[in-house]
């Protein structure tokens, strides 16, 4: 059985990236990057393995 993987917050998501929140809601209208997911009520996110493809994907 394999761990459970991590799941990084949007402000942790945004940091990571090196965005400003303002970039990262204009690339999200664009379709640059895909919507977060939800992980609770009030919590939004992407999994570890889904950051790493986005910044493949960007060349980070």
């Amino acid at each position: 059985m394999e761990p459970p993987q991590r799941f990084v917050r949007l402000n942790d998501f945004i940091a990571l990236m090196g965005w400003s929140r303002s970039t990262f809601y204009n690339r999200l209208a664009n379709n640059l990057v895909p919507k977060p997911q939800s992980n609770g009520p009030r919590t939004k996110g992407y999994y570890a393995d889904k950051v790493a493809e986005i910044q493949k994907a960007l060349g980070k």
